[in-house]
């Protein structure tokens, strides 16, 4: 199997008030998905166990920091003129339930999440809200998947948006949030709820790739 590419996706920024398709903001519910502290291996082949999709061997694996980093640089380079957001985050949206995954706040965000979600959703350097489909997500998942190898920092990410995969019903859809400046404004579904969370601070200083 080819190792992810890197390459990026046209992406769809979402416009409008921040309210779903059929009910205002104030209407909908939103709920935030817990980190886990160890993943179970999933059985859902879409969804899949990072570095094992050919008879358990590993198709490529970042276990240390340069690695990491590494993957983070070729990644960066298939987005001309990438520039690294303060803040992002994925949410599924359900009828009238906006469910987010982790949410990299001000002074919290993981570098090589940020650059994957990117090449699929096609940000580059403006603060946007964009619409993603369910394969989109299972594909930033399947890109990020050999970060999984480095067992010595936890993977909030990856965690969260496979959970979000894994609880989508026919009718989900998709968002990717990216803030390119703390000042900017976003708007779309979700957008409200995302702002609140991503703009406050976090307590610890995380920019692990």
């Amino acid at each position: 199997m080819e190792p992810p590419n890197p390459g990026r996706k046209p992406g769809n920024p979402g416009t409008g008030k921040f309210k779903l398709d059929h009910l205002a903001s104030n209407q909908a519910e939103a709920k935030v998905i817990g980190v886990p502290g160890t993943p179970a291996r999933s059985t859902n082949p879409e969804i899949g166990w990072p570095c094992e999709r050919e008879g358990g061997a590993l198709t490529e694996a970042w276990a240390t920091d340069e690695m990491l980093a590494d993957a983070v640089q070729r990644f960066a380079a298939g987005i001309p003129g990438f520039v690294m957001p303060v803040a992002y985050g994925v949410a599924r949206v359900d009828r009238d339930e906006v469910t987010f995954a982790h949410v990299n706040r001000l002074g919290s965000v993981r570098l090589l999440p940020a650059v994957v979600l990117a090449s699929v959703c096609g940000y580059v350097d403006s603060s946007g809200n964009f619409a993603l489909t369910r394969d989109d997500v299972a594909d930033a998942v399947h890109r990020l998947s050999p970060a999984e190898a480095a067992t010595h920092m936890p993977h909030p990410n990856l965690w969260t948006w496979r959970t979000l995969l894994a609880g989508a019903e026919t009718g989900s859809a998709f968002r990717a949030y990216f803030l390119a400046k703390a000042s900017d404004h976003i708007e779309g579904p979700g957008a409200e709820g995302f702002c609140e969370q991503a703009l406050v601070p976090a307590d610890d200083v995380t920019v692990n790739p």
